[in-house]
């Protein structure tokens, strides 16, 4: 968290600090619920920097309503895989996966059970170069540091190791990630603000010109003779 806040006091358009939070927060979820096989692939090159650890739960069309998500991933036991069908939007790193490659991608929240409500939904992690994956970039205004796009899914086949937690169980696996991920926000969110209260209050402000002429009367005035 001290190496947030620093970046954050640094990097006032937050893309670092963001990138920081992202990779190190849901790669801690990673090690929390990941499978033993799923941390060795991920979480050593998450640590040297040369892989990309997002988070991956808003739908097109319904924001961040983790109830109202769509996108399944049903068990196909003929293949001995989930097939992964939808679309997410506004989602960070889509840039970032394609330049650091695989095992770049996304703790993703889907429904491996869509009749059952938030008890049927499944964290999982989704690597962002498999097959059947197709990702844009948004020309966003403002963070322009770190890419955000959408992501469309077509069958494309995950396994089980990859599930984050248990199956059914990954509504409370992805909130568990958002408080962590609160944790981890806190510090660019204070860091941020004292840095630019700090560099407005050390910038030399010029007089108004009206004060500035009145000044200059009264020295003026000071040095004429005084009569009476």
């Amino acid at each position: 968290m001290i190496t947030v806040h620093e970046i954050a006091r640094a990097d006032l358009s937050m893309s670092t600090p963001v990138y920081t939070l992202l990779t190190m927060g849901w790669s801690y979820m990673i090690n929390r619920y990941g499978t033993e096989e799923l941390k060795q692939e991920i979480l050593p090159l998450a640590a040297q920097g040369k892989t990309f650890v997002g988070i991956n739960n808003h739908r097109a069309g319904g924001g961040s309503d983790l109830g109202a998500i769509k996108t399944t991933a049903i068990w196909n036991e003929a293949k001995q895989v989930f097939l992964l069908n939808g679309e997410k939007a506004y989602v960070s790193g889509p840039k970032e996966c394609a330049k650091l490659g695989p095992p770049s991608g996304h703790c993703t929240l889907v429904k491996t059970d869509p009749d059952s409500g938030h008890k049927g939904m499944t964290f999982i992690w989704v690597p962002a170069h498999l097959d059947g994956i197709q990702w844009t970039v948004y020309d966003d205004m403002g963070r322009m540091g770190l890419s955000t796009g959408g992501w469309i899914y077509k069958d494309v086949e995950l396994p089980r190791k990859n599930i984050l937690g248990e199956e059914g169980k990954g509504f409370y696996a992805v909130m568990d990630g958002f408080n962590t991920a609160a944790c981890w926000w806190r510090p660019p969110v204070w860091a941020a603000p004292r840095r630019r209260s700090r560099s407005a209050a050390s910038t030399p402000r010029s007089a108004p010109r009206s004060a500035s002429r009145s000044a200059r009367t009264r020295a003026s005035r000071s040095r004429w003779p005084t009569t009476g």
